[in-house]
């Protein structure tokens, strides 16, 4: 069982000299429920939430429902057959007017395995719809590779208390090496909706060794198409040197120094308003794309569970504004002493 309690105030200052103001008071419930019989295996996870939430005066009270349900059976012979279902219904109130939204998938699925092989084919069933699903991986010592078809349903809001139920296809191929020290992951995808496709890939390598941590996220997106989102491109990279060989192996504190590099390339077609709903907004006609770096930085000391540290939050070398929006005020560099214990392995 898990409940939880949320309570946000936020204020934006927006680049127009207005300060933008959002309240939301939210309580959330959840129940997980786990059991196998022989061969069959059954799970599902109901939850709430109820919130209500004031965007510069505008009041709305939401009460949202979810339950994921899976049975498997195991059919022996490498085979496994599994049935999910997702459901979620929200009902919005503003105004003493009631709005109600709400989607069901079940998911048939039949399962081969045997070694580093995996097929699954199956369907998506909703209101109707009947949208075939797939999946194929391969796997063998620290390389996995993986293709598939996925149905989603997702609501995107329309005005304050109305939403608008929206399906979409993702298609994708997956190529992985996993060791120990070493992650890279490519992956190569392609979103179809009723306002067209949209391709993209990114790319992700870590390295993680005793005195240094490094990775490094890059995504291309809206690649050949008109009917793209917010970003074009977007790359995050992070470093975290410590020296943890020769005389400091043995030392009771670690010094260490970490950076951070945030690159975003808007596409400017779609650009983001915190103040309107959706958040997502098409610009007008002839907006040109702009970018974004942000960069902070950190130095301090590991010591006997807790890391003293002092940070600079947009560390300004570039000499760019950096703002995601034209919307709102660019971010302003921060600089401050951290310390924080980790209580908990």
């Amino acid at each position: 069982v898990d409940v939880m309690y949320h309570l946000e105030n936020y204020h934006l200052p927006l680049a127009s000299g207005i300060k933008y103001h959002r309240e939301a008071e939210s309580f959330h419930g959840g129940l997980g429920f786990e059991k196998q019989w022989g061969p069959l295996g059954v799970d599902f996870h109901p939850a709430f939430q109820l919130t209500h939430a004031n965007r510069q005066g505008l009041q709305a009270t939401y009460f949202t429902l979810w339950n994921h349900f899976r049975s498997k059976l195991d059919l022996g012979n490498h085979f496994n057959l599994s049935v999910k279902q997702k459901s979620k219904m929200m009902i919005a109130e503003k105004d003493n007017q009631l709005s109600e939204i709400e989607k069901n998938i079940v998911r048939p699925r039949l399962q081969y395995h045997s070694g580093g092989i995996m097929l699954e084919g199956g369907a998506a069933l909703c209101s109707g719809l009947f949208k075939p699903e797939g999946k194929a991986s391969w796997h063998y010592k620290n390389l996995y590779v993986s293709a598939g078809r996925e149905f989603h349903i997702y609501f995107e809001p329309e005005h304050m208390a109305e939403y608008e139920k929206n399906v979409s296809s993702l298609m994708y191929l997956n190529i992985a090496y996993i060791s120990k020290s070493i992650k890279v992951i490519l992956d190569i995808f392609k979103i179809d909706e009723d306002i067209g496709s949209r391709p993209g890939v990114i790319g992700d390598v870590e390295i993680d060794v005793s005195w240094l941590r490094l990775s490094q996220k890059a995504g291309i997106y809206n690649i050949d198409s008109d009917d793209g989102g917010p970003l074009d491109m977007f790359s995050h990279l992070s470093l975290l040197f410590s020296p943890n060989i020769w005389g400091w192996r043995s030392a009771r504190f670690q010094p260490f120094i970490g950076a951070e590099s945030i690159f975003l390339q808007h596409s400017g077609s779609v650009g983001i308003d915190p103040r309107a709903i959706p958040v997502f907004q098409n610009l007008d006609f002839g907006s040109q794309p702009y970018s974004s770096h942000l960069i902070n930085m950190e130095f301090g000391f590991l010591v006997n569970r807790f890391k003293v540290s002092y940070r600079w939050m947009q560390f300004n070398i570039l000499g760019d504004a950096v703002q995601n929006s034209h919307e709102t005020k660019p971010i302003i560099p921060i600089r401050y002493l951290e310390v924080v214990w980790q209580f908990w392995n």
